[in-house]
This record gives C-alpha cells, structure tokens and sequence, in this order.
C-alpha cells in the first residue's frame, strides 16, 4: 500500500515551476522590474485578472477590454500582462489580446474624446455607436480639428440614437446621452 505523504505534496508543473514563478521568469526575461506598486510581477498579473473579473459590469462605463487597453500599461508591463494572464486567469487572455491590439467595442460616456484607432484614456476609435433609453437633453457632435461642426443633435426626448464617427473626425462630444456602445 502506497505512504499517503503523496497526497500531501502539491502539483507541479514537470519544470518545477508554479505558474506565478512563470510569470516572475517570463517578466524577468522581458526585462521588467518591480516598483513601489508590485514586488513581483505575479502580483501585477493577478491584480489585472482581479480587476478584469470585477470590471463585468456594464454600468461602470467600460468593457473589460476597454478599461485595460485604455489603462496606460507601457510596452514591457503589456508584454508582461500578455504572457502572464493565459498562466494566472486563461478565461482573460482573448481579451488581454484585444486590449492591447486595440480591437475591442468602446462604450463612451459624456465628454470630448480625440478620435483614433490607437486605444488611450481619452481616445474613441471610429465606427457605429448607440445609446438607448430614457434620453432628454441628449447632445452629441462631431468636429474637425479647427472646431469646425461635422454633424450635431440635440434631442429633447428619445428612446435610441445611433451615430457614426468616422475616421477623419477628430473629435466628439456627447453630453447627456448616458453609454454610447459600439456596434460596428
């Protein structure tokens, strides 16, 4: 009969490696190095999967994917993030993926966005977006770079408003509107 001491000792991986030590090899091979935030980067990784989990819910004015690809993570942490998340939370990786290839659907709140493919805080890539519900005082425009008007509504009540950004815009502006998403 076996000793029961096997059931005692954990799994690891035929490297020897947990998947956090991975994570710690990987970034260190990547180059990154620990701040006053994070004293390795496993901890950087599962704060990311943490948030992402958190972040499900459609009223915080974001996707998941939205909220890490406009974050502001630098080249090395989104190398870090990329290899680490498929180790730490593999449920996040098409969408770390996304993020950071900034091929994800934007929601926008009120404000003045600059208009861009490249994801960024206080960026909207173009295309087709929508808003639905009780809107009064909705009002939204796109501009030229000179402040020029391309297209503009005001609507005193609706229930639904699509609107187009296009490329060559290079703002727009939405207030009382409540969440534009992206539709195409």
């Amino acid at each position: 009969m076996p000793s029961p001491s096997y059931l005692e000792t954990p799994y690891s991986s035929p490297s020897g490696d947990t998947p956090e030590e991975k994570v710690n090899k990987l970034a260190a091979a990547d180059g990154w190095v620990p701040d006053d935030e994070y004293a390795t980067a496993d901890q950087m990784v599962q704060d990311v999967c943490d948030t992402l989990t958190d972040h499900k819910d459609p009223s915080l004015g974001s996707t998941p994917a939205q909220w890490l690809g406009q974050y502001g993570y630098d080249t090395t942490e989104q190398i870090v993030i990329g290899d680490g998340v498929p180790l730490l939370c593999p449920q996040w990786a098409a969408t770390v993926k996304a993020a950071f290839g900034g091929q994800y659907a934007r929601q926008i709140d009120d404000g003045t966005w600059h208009v861009t493919s490249k994801p960024g805080q206080d960026n909207v890539a173009p295309g087709t977006y929508r808003t639905i519900g009780d809107l009064s005082n909705c009002y939204w425009e796109r501009t030229r770079a000179d402040g020029t008007i391309i297209d503009n509504q005001y609507a005193t009540a609706a229930s639904r408003i699509t609107m187009t950004i296009k490329a060559s815009d290079d703002t727009f502006t939405t207030r009382g509107c409540g969440t534009w998403e992206q539709v195409r």
